[in-house]
């Protein structure tokens, strides 16, 4: 007897137990962040999902996979936790464009530096270039360097006219049709055909 009572006192015990809640995970722009604490951002949308996950969604936030790994054990892949970053992205898109007057006769390489980090080189003797440089940007001020070096590559001056020169624009515009018309121009560097020697040129620009 003193088995069976024991036995049914166990099994009272676990129907009167309350039984556990659902596991619900909670989404921010997409990426899983269930169990982050102490954060705040305002001006959100939220929706609950069929089966009661919770998905938030804030425009101007990042969301960034961390890698963490078990104390003593080395990272291995990726972690369910993540990390918000309150850095807003930039409003509109911005490119860099190159261009000028006659100029591949201009002899000119110039490498373009943002919030310095090399981003790109543009030469006068090569094709036209047409990059979207938002994801190098930040809102606000940002540093931007134009460094020229001249380059005959081994085929001698090809112009020493002040009117020949290499042109390079960094605009906001927009992407449409396969082209891109730069709208705003924010900086615009000239490197002309009759200077020989290399210099550079900085600015502090300010980005929506």
């Amino acid at each position: 007897m003193g088995v069976r009572w024991a036995t049914f006192l166990l099994m009272a015990g676990l129907m009167a137990a309350p039984r556990p809640a659902l596991a619900v995970d909670v989404f921010f722009n997409g990426v899983k962040i269930t169990g982050l604490k102490n954060q705040n951002f305002p001006s959100c949308s939220v929706k609950f999902d069929k089966s009661g996950n919770i998905h938030v969604t804030a425009k101007g936030y990042s969301v960034q996979q961390m890698t963490q790994a078990e104390p003593g054990k080395p990272p291995a892949g990726k972690s369910a936790t993540a990390k918000l970053s309150s850095r807003k992205s930039v409003k509109y898109q911005y490119f860099l464009v190159s261009t000028g007057q006659s100029a591949k006769a201009s002899n000119w390489d110039v490498d373009v530096f943002i919030n310095g980090k090399w981003v790109q080189k543009v030469r006068s003797a090569g094709d036209q270039v047409v990059l979207d440089v938002s994801r190098h940007l930040k809102v606000g001020k940002n540093q931007l360097m134009f460094a020229a070096v001249k380059n005959y590559a081994g085929k001698g001056r090809l112009s020493s006219s002040p009117a020949v020169h290499l042109r390079v624009l960094l605009g906001r515009g927009t992407r449409g049709g396969g082209t891109v018309s730069v709208e705003h121009t924010i900086a615009d560097f000239r490197a002309r055909a009759d200077q020989t020697t290399n210099f550079s040129r900085s600015a502090t620009i300010a980005i929506e």
